[in-house]
């Protein structure tokens, strides 16, 4: 197993071609405005100063000259919705067969959502807050924070613990950055005892019947170490 998650998921189907699994650079490259005034380099910054390819640069200028929010934008959400859920869940993005599929806002499955926004900053600084106005976070409940989260991961749900007088608990990384939720795992023999309740690296030590939110990302975005997010889910709903 590799980062908590098997091997055998890990793996591109065309990993077994080494031909056809050669990343076409040139193609790639090709296909970025930037580089065309700039061939030589490579650009290493990330996040809010990537690069967008020509197709994005396309759908932004046509959005700006038409302006039709009423028409184009929604239309263009539920496309975005499509392919991210087929992205990310393995849901079909196929192409609307008439009309009413073009138009038909039930896009969702009833268990799984995916959520547009200007940036996740903002969309998780929301979600916190309306934890607190809805009172589903009380004094007393529990918020279990994964420590290699960005910072737009944290920061929320430290003020939604402070506003709602919520404990923080910190799920901590392994020395092996093995992420695992049970502790009966055997990835996890070696792990030393935590240094306090609110602090560990086997989450079965930190979720109770007062644990209201676990906060964890898929993939660090500091580390690069991957949650097995399937297991987390399942441990954390029977809990």
């Amino acid at each position: 197993e590799n980062g908590g998650l098997p091997t055998e998921e890990r793996r591109s189907p065309r990993d077994d071609d080494d031909d056809d699994a050669a990343l076409d650079s040139s193609f790639v490259r090709s296909r970025f405005p930037y580089f065309a005034t700039n061939p030589d380099d490579i650009f290493f910054e990330s996040g809010g100063g990537s690069q967008v390819p020509d197709a994005v640069a396309n759908a932004v200028h046509a959005a700006l000259s038409h302006r039709d929010r009423s028409v184009v934008g929604a239309t263009c959400l539920r496309r975005a919705r499509r392919a991210v859920a087929s992205l990310l869940m393995g849901r079909p993005s196929s192409t609307p067969r008439n009309e009413k599929e073009e138009n038909d806002d039930d896009d969702e499955d009833d268990d799984r959502l995916v959520m547009m926004g200007s940036n996740a900053t903002s969309l998780l600084d929301l979600l916190a807050r309306k934890y607190c106005e809805s009172g589903v976070l009380a004094p007393g409940d529990e918020i279990v924070v994964a420590s290699e989260n960005h910072l737009a991961h944290v920061h929320p749900w430290l003020r939604a613990a402070e506003t709602s007088g919520c404990q923080v608990k910190w799920w901590t990384l392994t020395d092996t950055n093995e992420t695992h939720p049970d502790e009966n795992n055997n990835s996890n023999t070696n792990v030393s005892t935590p240094s306090s309740p609110s602090e560990s690296s086997l989450l079965s030590e930190l979720v109770t019947d007062r644990t209201r939110i676990v906060a964890v990302s898929h993939a660090s975005n500091i580390l690069g170490g991957i949650r097995d997010i399937a297991s987390v889910c399942s441990f954390v709903h029977a809990a």
